[in-house]
């Protein structure tokens, strides 16, 4: 795999795409399988996650991912975050007996 890829516990492989735009660096997450995928935004070193239909940047406050001095380091602290958040998602769908596609889609 590469450098910005990571294969999850449930088999889906995920990726960073790292795309310019006018305000900063955008990082999408490309999953393997159908399922909603996540942004964040790297903006004067600072990382936002982008949420909803609007993608309203809210800041990241965790300190593993708040800040990236480079957008190689956005990329790899992106593509953590993303890892870090599906994993939760198998998990709790584990826990909950549902198939990790219905917690995906909550």
């Amino acid at each position: 795999m590469g450098k910005n890829t990571h294969t999850l516990s449930d088999g889906t492989t995920i990726r960073v795409q790292s795309v310019k735009t006018i305000i900063g660096t955008e990082y999408r997450e490309v999953p393997s399988r159908k399922r909603k995928a996540n942004k964040m935004l790297r903006m004067d070193g600072r990382m936002y996650a982008a949420f909803g239909p609007k993608e309203t940047l809210i800041p990241v406050r965790h300190p593993d991912y708040a800040y990236a001095s480079t957008d190689a380091d956005g990329a790899r602290k992106a593509l953590a975050f993303f890892v870090e958040c599906a994993e939760g998602c198998i998990k709790q769908a584990a826990q909950e007996g549902i198939p990790v596609e219905q917690c995906y889609s909550l």
